[in-house]
């Protein structure tokens, strides 16, 4: 079975999607109305949240393997929970898929500046691409399955 992300943090940085799964799944540019994305206070990474009347961009990942979503739902911090969302595709076609959004207990974590994917790359972009490979090469070693 394979599975869809929409990603419009780090992870809609294919480096870092490579990092952390092994691979790079195909992608197409989309985005999601009704949910904002804000930097998490003292982050350097967003959280997405439900908003009425805004959209947020990113990337729909396809063709997610299962072993690539474990691995990601691993890296995801406990604030998150994996949830379908309606995505609308470049296309117009509108499709489901996962996204990690922010539980509503945690949402005052949430700040007001958006989060800049320039920004993040220059300044963590190298650290945290290595820190997902650990991360990657911890849980499959954890779950047995080859590097």
């Amino acid at each position: 079975m394979t599975h869809q992300i929409f990603s419009y943090g780090t992870l809609a940085i294919p480096h870092v999607m490579d990092a952390l799964t092994g691979s790079i799944p195909p992608t197409v540019p989309a985005h999601v109305t009704s949910y904002a994305s804000f930097l998490l206070k003292g982050k350097p990474y967003p959280g997405m949240c439900r908003r009425e009347g805004v959209v947020t961009s990113g990337l729909l990942y396809l063709n997610v393997d299962e072993k690539s979503l474990r691995v990601i739902d691993a890296f995801e911090d406990d604030i998150y929970v994996r949830e379908s969302i309606g995505v609308m595709m470049e296309s117009g076609a509108l499709t489901n898929a996962w996204a990690y959004l922010v539980l509503e207990e945690y949402e005052e974590r949430l700040g007001v500046e958006c989060w800049d994917q320039d920004v993040f790359l220059d300044k963590h972009g190298e650290s945290y691409i290595a820190m997902c490979a650990r991360v990657h090469d911890d849980f499959f070693h954890k779950q047995g399955w080859k590097v």
